[in-house]
């Protein structure tokens, strides 16, 4: 009081009121308080105490903010109306222009062709919606939904693959936190399944109809990655949106199980017969469904002289993917128990698989050395059921870590394994594939033999899913239902924008700094290769090969490796020193990652096309479009600037801050307004952020002041 009587009377000049108005005032508190802000800033008093009142309530409801800091503002908040508005019409309206426009762009420099491109930006652009919508109505959280859209966007607009993308949508959606349920049960993972499939349909149908200028084998299934499926067993023409189906309710499934649930969530159950099937008889059911609808679909393939021979490992893929997800994501009880079973359980499948992969693979024309097809296929289905087994059953929560002797003999079986599969799958598929396959099972079994037991079982069954788990589920899913080279690729996909998706939501703090993760470096290695192999599948010019490992690399290095230690309330650093690391840590990965992605693109154009023309305008655009977009979320996940700067410019536009933030910050620690706690600013006393909260006003001549009656 003291100080705020000095700052009021002892002011010279003309005006200045005299003390002994204080007799005849009855709130001596509030009238010092009031006349403070115009006293400090006697050329803009409305407004500074506008501002200083925002930041003392950010949200308007009496709640006294005790640290203001420039990277956390509070977001602005809309009413209801406008809100519903924003989140049901305009959010997905925008995500399906910039989607589309982004995969178009990209894709048809690629692969030099408007067409492509178009089928493209429409198949990424439709997933990105659906995803969007689907997170909003299971969970109504705007920001998990948002998140799901960009998980969608980073995967599928660099690849054009819809289900991709939708893998990647749903991990980055459902990884969010904190999340709550707000509709339950396995219907609406059907509904979702249902609605996947009928997008591939509706651009079938586009393309038959003459209504777009389509590409035709895109439009065919979907479920068709550069390696081919399970015994190459989907048809894209009649039974294609099965495997679509089968791939978007599993996934959704498992989402909607690993995330919490609200109270009051809205329950839509299967009818209770269906309800309380076991893993078995589910995988039973629904791949016996579908080996009798594809003995049917199959008879339409002209490459296949025995259409029924390939239903029974169509079933089978499917029936392993089913009863696979319900293990993983059912309570520990279902799985007690079955200690010595994983090794047995998983042999007998490999000869069973074995049966019908080599009898279904020998069926089909295109198949080469279906022997070596079948018998990959059946080895990799076996070592899914054996980590599906060993990881839920006998798990002991307390299991030291192995010693070097003891990790030795855990990853021989794994490289044993991967080594034969890899060697068949190159017999009928040749080097590139058996490198993405080997890749794909060799991070499966490495996984399920080093992982933690306690922390695998405690993620599954509730609150976050770590970006490992998220990722080894999709790649079993996948694995199993079209194929495991194509099941790596998703699971590394799916494993990233989880990471960034739970990076953004615990981003709490501004970071200090940028550096490169020695496993974020390893994994961008191996995606790397990943892609070369991939290029190789289109027949690209040997030589250009190390080239496009080497850019892929740079991305996926950047992506998975990227790190901004954050600050914390014990360094000692002005605000204006941490907003400075801050905003470098966030230019580095938005543009570096932006220009690494474009780069990447421009050479595999240049190599694709033999053109360089094409390879600049490839590069170009995808700095522009898509690189900036993944350079951006990147970024949010490792710094606050990006974050905070769109939640200043929000507040600017409405006149709660000033747009030259941070000056009024200093200028307010300059007049003794505000204090300095580290990296944060404080009110100089609480009484005066109450008395701002309280949303009192006063003249701005600051010559006279209200009595208070």
């Amino acid at each position: 009081m003291a100080m705020l009587a000095d700052s009021l009377y002892n002011r010279r000049g003309e005006g200045a009121p005299e003390p002994e108005e204080l007799l005849r005032v009855p709130d001596v508190e509030g009238h010092l308080l009031d006349g403070f802000i115009p006293v400090r800033f006697p050329d803009r008093p409305e407004q500074a105490r506008r501002w200083l009142t925002q930041l003392a309530d950010p949200l308007g409801r009496g709640t006294i903010r005790t640290d203001i800091t420039w990277w956390n503002l509070g977001a602005l908040r809309l009413r209801p109306s406008r809100r519903r508005a924003v989140l049901n019409v305009l959010a997905p309206l925008l995500i399906f222009i910039w989607t589309a426009f982004s995969t178009g762009a990209l894709n048809r420099w690629v692969f030099d062709s408007v067409v492509i491109g178009l089928t493209h930006g429409l198949r990424i652009g439709a997933a990105a919606v659906l995803c969007y919508v689907f997170v909003l109505v299971m969970t109504g959280s705007g920001r998990a939904s948002v998140m799901a859209a960009l998980g969608v966007y980073i995967a599928g607009s660099i690849t054009g693959v819809y289900e991709l993308g939708i893998t990647a949508g749903l991990a980055s959606g459902f990884s969010w936190r904190p999340v709550t349920l707000r509709r339950v049960g396995a219907a609406y993972a059907l509904m979702f399944g249902a609605a996947a499939a009928g997008v591939s349909a509706t651009i079938r149908l586009l393309y038959l109809s003459g209504a777009l200028p389509l590409d035709r084998q895109l439009t065919e299934g979907f479920v068709a990655g550069f390696a081919d499926g399970f015994v190459s067993g989907w048809d894209q023409e009649v039974n294609g949106w099965i495997a679509m189906g089968a791939l978007a309710t599993l996934l959704a499934y498992a989402s909607l199980r690993i995330t919490p649930q609200h109270p009051g969530a809205r329950t839509l159950a299967l009818p209770g017969w269906v309800s309380d099937l076991r893993p078995v008889g589910a995988g039973l059911l629904v791949g016996g469904a579908v080996a009798l609808v594809n003995t049917w679909a199959n008879g339409f393939r002209p490459e296949v002289s025995h259409g029924a021979l390939l239903a029974p490992a169509d079933g089978l893929a499917v029936g392993l993917a089913v009863w696979a997800v319900a293990v993983i994501v059912t309570s520990p009880h279902v799985t007690r128990g079955r200690g010595g079973r994983p090794v047995l359980c998983g042999v007998a499948v490999t000869v069973v698989a074995g049966a019908f992969g080599v009898v279904a693979a020998t069926a089909k024309g295109d198949v080469q050395d279906g022997w070596a097809r079948g018998l990959a296929d059946a080895l990799a289905a076996g070592v899914i059921v054996w980590l599906v087994l060993s990881r839920t059953s006998g798990d002991q929560p307390d299991r030291p870590r192995p010693s070097l002797l003891g990790a030795v003999r855990l990853a021989v079986p794994a490289v044993l394994a991967t080594a034969a599969v890899s060697a068949l799958f190159a017999v009928s598929a040749g080097w590139a594939n058996a490198v993405v396959f080997g890749l794909g099972l060799g991070a499966l079994t490495l996984f399920a033999a080093f992982r933690s037991p306690a922390r695998s079982r405690a993620a599954i069954t509730g609150g976050a899913l770590p970006a490992a788990e998220a990722g080894m589920l999709a790649l079993i899913v996948m694995g199993l239902i079209a194929g495991m080279a194509y099941g790596f690729i998703c699971g590394t996909c799916a494993a990233l924008t989880c990471k960034v998706s739970t990076e953004i939501a615990r981003r709490s703090w501004p970071s200090t700094g940028l550096r490169l993760s020695w496993y974020g470096l390893l994994g961008g290695a191996a995606l790397g290769g990943t892609a070369a192999a991939a290029a190789a599948f289109t027949g690209i010019d040997p030589v250009w090969l190390p080239v496009i490992w080497l850019s892929a690399t740079l991305v996926t290095g950047l992506a998975f490796g990227a790190q901004g230690p954050s600050a914390t309330d014990q360094d000692v650093m002005s605000p204006s020193r941490l907003l400075h690391l801050d905003r470098a840590t966030f230019l580095w990965c938005t543009l570096g990652l932006a220009l690494a992605i474009g780069l990447a693109v421009g050479v595999r154009a240049t190599a694709g096309t033999g053109r360089p023309v094409v390879g600049v305008m490839a590069g170009v655009v995808t700095f522009f479009t898509y690189g900036l977009t993944a350079g951006l979320t990147v970024a949010a996940a490792q710094s606050r600037y990006g974050i905070a700067k769109l939640e200043r410019t929000l507040l600017a536009a409405r006149g709660l801050l000033p747009w030259r933030f941070m000056r009024f910050l200093d200028a307010a620690y300059e007049q003794g307004v505000l204090s300095r706690n580290g990296p944060a600013y404080r009110f100089r006393h609480p009484l005066l952020a109450r008395r701002l909260a309280a949303g009192k006003r006063q003249p701005a001549s600051g010559r006279t002041f209200p009595s208070g009656r």
